[in-house]
C-alpha cells in the first residue's frame, strides 16, 4: 500500500513539473514570438547594430501638426516635438513633424534618436519617392555605410526605406523612407535615427502608426 502511494506521488511530481516546463516554455515562445512581432519591419543589419540599453520606453504618445494632419506615436521620452513649415536644401517644401529627447542633437549630428516627418506636393512632383531616396542616397553615401533597401506595407501606405550605418556624424543607424498619398501628389518622408535596443520598438511603432490625414499644405482654420 504504501508503494502504490509512493508511485502516486512520484506520479503526480512529474506531472507538476512537466506542466511547469511547458509553463516556462510558453512564456519563452511568447516572449521570441513577442519580439520578432516587434521587429516585424526591421532588417537584420539594423537588429544588430544598437546598443542594449535602454531596453524599452515607458510608453508611447500621439504627436500631430498643427492642423492635426499628420500623426505617428513616439517614446513619451521623445518630449522635444516642433512642426511647422519644412525646409529641405534651403526651400520651404511644405509641413514636418519631428520628435526626439534632444531635437538639436537629433538635427545637427544624428547622435540622439528621434523621427522626422515632412509633407510635401513640391517633392512630389519633382523628385516622386524613388527619386528622393536617390537624392538622399548620394548625400549620405559618403557620409555612412549604405545597407540596402527594404520594402514594407502597413495598413496605410507602401513603403520604401533606405539603411544607413556607421555615419561620419554619429549615428548608428538611419532609416530614409518615402512613400505618396493614394492620389501620388503628396510625398510622405521619414528620417528615423536609432541607437539602442528601445529604439526598435519605436521604429515599429512609428512604421505601423503614421498617417497623413486630408492635405497638410492647407490651413483650414483661415479658409
Amino acid at each position: 500500500m504504501k508503494n502504490k502511494r509512493l508511485y502516486a506521488l512520484l506520479a503526480w511530481v512529474t506531472v507538476l513539473m512537466l506542466i511547469g516546463g511547458l509553463s516556462v516554455n510558453g512564456k519563452a515562445l511568447s516572449t521570441n514570438a513577442s519580439s520578432a512581432q516587434t521587429n516585424r519591419h526591421l532588417p537584420s543589419s539594423l537588429l544588430s547594430n544598437v546598443s542594449q540599453s535602454p531596453l524599452a520606453y515607458s510608453g508611447y504618445t500621439r504627436v500631430t501638426d498643427n492642423e492635426d494632419k499628420i500623426t505617428l506615436q513616439v517614446p513619451v521620452e521623445w518630449n522635444d516635438i516642433e512642426t511647422g513649415e519644412w525646409m529641405y536644401k534651403g526651400r520651404n517644401v511644405g509641413v514636418y513633424v519631428a520628435a526626439s529627447g534632444d531635437l538639436g542633437n537629433f538635427y545637427a549630428t544624428r547622435s540622439q534618436p528621434g523621427v522626422l516627418i515632412g509633407v510635401s506636393h513640391s517633392l512630389a512632383k519633382i523628385y516622386g519617392k524613388d527619386g528622393m531616396l536617390g537624392l538622399e542616397k548620394r548625400d549620405l553615401s559618403g557620409q555612412c555605410t549604405y545597407k540596402g533597401r527594404f520594402d514594407f506595407q502597413n495598413q496605410f501606405y507602401a513603403v520604401q526605406y533606405d539603411h544607413y550605418t556607421n555615419c561620419a556624424a554619429g549615428t548608428p543607424n538611419l532609416l530614409v523612407l518615402t512613400t505618396t498619398s493614394a492620389d501620388k501628389k503628396t510625398l510622405i518622408f521619414l528620417r528615423i535615427v536609432t541607437v539602442s535596443e528601445a529604439d526598435l520598438e519605436a521604429v515599429d511603432k512609428i512604421l505601423s502608426s503614421f498617417q497623413v490625414l486630408g492635405d497638410p499644405e492647407v490651413d483650414d482654420h483661415h479658409q
